[in-house]
């Protein structure tokens, strides 16, 4: 348990301090280019060209795999860190695996729902590889899930992360959701019990 609080701590200070670091300043992203100035100063007859803004960097915290099997501790610590994100004016997105939602589960998605944070589909199951299952399967995973987590959060579901980040093109498509996956890997679903 330890180990699950440093780690959440550790992401809280992380985007705290980039937050922090960012503050007031244009960060470039991959891609921008830099802002063009004009030759000349506008004069009061000549209106003064407009720069787009230029996109900064953000910080995206996203969960997997929960709600917690009715354990306690983690629906204590889904609150918790819902309560220090939002001290900061932060939030976070949960995708979740349907088949764990239920009454006491589902108090923490309206929870964190309720503080802004985004609930979205990983899968009903996490049996599946959504490349590779049958079609069948995979829309009532995704149904599903839908439907019990719209149930406890009272929002329409409009996120969707396959597990494994496994999916083709066209199921991508067929699911009519945006599909979110990752740029870094916590790789904390390599640690199979709280001691690790």
């Amino acid at each position: 348990m330890r180990k699950i609080f440093r780690y959440v701590a550790f992401l809280l200070v992380f985007a705290t301090l980039f937050s922090f670091a960012s503050c007031g300043k244009d960060i470039p992203v991959m891609g921008d280019t830099e802002p063009t100035s004009t030759d000349t100063e506008p004069t009061e007859t000549e209106p003064a060209e407009t720069e787009p803004p230029t996109p900064k960097k953000r910080v995206a915290l996203t969960f997997d795999d929960g709600p917690a099997f009715d354990n306690d501790d983690f629906q204590r610590l889904t609150y918790k860190l819902v309560d220090k994100l939002a001290e900061y004016g932060g939030a976070a997105t949960f995708f979740l695996v349907g088949d764990r939602i239920n009454r006491t589960t589902g108090n923490s998605i309206t929870y964190a729902s309720e503080h802004g944070c985004e609930i979205g589909i990983h899968a009903y199951t996490h049996s599946y590889n959504f490349s590779s299952c049958d079609y069948s399967v995979f829309t009532d995973e995704l149904e599903t899930t839908k439907a019990a987590i719209e149930k406890y959060s009272g929002k329409e579901v409009t996120l969707f992360r396959p597990p494994y980040g496994a999916i083709t093109d066209s199921r991508a498509k067929d699911s009519g959701y945006p599909i979110i996956l990752w740029n870094l890997d916590s790789e904390d679903w390599r640690y199979k019990s709280r001691a690790d």
